[in-house]
């Protein structure tokens, strides 16, 4: 369970997020949809805990953000953030890799290179794991950094616009990687733009506008003609077809 209690998020005199208290069910599939800069972004990192609330709480499993030292944190959840550039030229299972990394020390880390490659064989790429990250197409960059994610293994996965540089096939794939962590108990929280997708894959929708929460819940519920004509600022016509 994630739970946010009367959290804002304040930026240079900024809300970025308004005062907000909701719950995200576990083994499920929560997306976060909203026009851009709407404050999806900020909701998403307040909940992984890569930024700090100014106000309120954020809760998993019954204990503050706050209460987790940084590896357990990593060992709880994994974030594909929506910017992953690396400049650098590493190889791609060394990217991988580094979702290993919080299970240094532990009984788990002597199945490192079985997760590692299990995760580049689920996004397709074992045959680039030895590639340099420089060298790869904007999806292959994409799918090596899902790939480390997966290799993390998390109960939570926060996704960042994680289909941004997929084409189509890819982002067929990425909704059966998400299908399939939330069946496996895994808790998945995705911020999209694709509202189509999104009804296919979530099990529930937070619909965010100007920072604050406007609607949170069933995916059939949330996602509307009305409330996507309002969140986004269209006609009816127009939120017709994009569901």
């Amino acid at each position: 369970m994630i739970s946010l209690r009367s959290v804002t998020r304040v930026d240079d005199g900024r809300t970025r997020l308004k005062e907000t208290t909701l719950e995200v069910h576990p083994a499920s599939v929560t997306t976060i949809v909203g026009p851009n800069g709407a404050g999806k972004s900020t909701l998403l990192s307040v909940m992984a805990g890569e930024l700090d609330p100014t106000e309120g709480e954020v809760w998993i499993a019954d204990r503050p953000l706050t209460d987790y030292v940084p590896m357990e944190l990593a060992r709880t959840r994994a974030l594909m953030a929506q910017n992953t550039q690396t400049t650098f030229a590493f190889r791609v299972r060394d990217i991988v890799s580094w979702g290993r990394y919080c299970w240094r020390s532990t009984p788990q880390a002597l199945s490192d290179d079985e997760r590692i490659d299990h995760a580049l064989t689920d996004q397709g790429i074992i045959g680039l794991a030895d590639r340099p990250v420089t060298q790869l197409s904007g999806g292959e960059r994409a799918r090596t950094h899902l790939a480390r994610v997966l290799a993390q293994d998390s109960s939570i996965v926060f996704l960042d616009e994680a289909d941004a540089d997929l084409d189509l096939a890819g982002r067929a794939h990425l909704d059966e990687v998400i299908l399939g962590l939330r069946d496996a108990g895994r808790t998945v929280v995705v911020v999209s733009h694709d509202l189509a997708r999104a009804v296919q894959v979530s099990d529930f929708i937070l619909a965010v506008q100007s920072g604050d929460v406007f609607r949170h819940g069933p995916t059939r519920e949330v996602l509307t003609v009305e409330t996507v004509s309002e969140v986004f600022g269209v006609s009816r016509q127009v939120a017709e077809r994009s569901l």
